[in-house]
């Protein structure tokens, strides 16, 4: 799989933050690099946020990455867990 269809797929599951706070499931998802650190394999580290997890005032760039864990208690690598939980669960319907 390349990585342009590697992140149209993991574009194409639900809002990851929405889905372990409300158990609800949410598409049309942006993608979110969670780690700050940039190289060749970081570019494969990203996770499926609703625009309003991602841009919007209550998302991860409107509260910033310590804000929202202080909202949704949800770190990095719980959204990264989660999301590869989710993608796991599509391939197997």
């Amino acid at each position: 799989m390349s990585l342009d269809e590697y992140k149209d797929f993991i574009a194409g599951l639900p809002c990851v933050a929405t889905w372990l706070t409300e158990g609800r499931k949410v598409y049309s998802c942006e993608l979110h690099h969670p780690e700050s650190v940039r190289d060749d394999l970081s570019k494969w580290l990203i996770v499926p946020l609703s625009y309003d997890m991602h841009r919007g005032p209550n998302g991860m760039h409107g509260l910033h990455r310590r804000g929202f864990y202080n909202r949704y208690k949800l770190t990095d690598l719980e959204l990264l867990a989660a999301t590869s939980m989710l993608a796991a669960q599509s391939n197997f319907r």
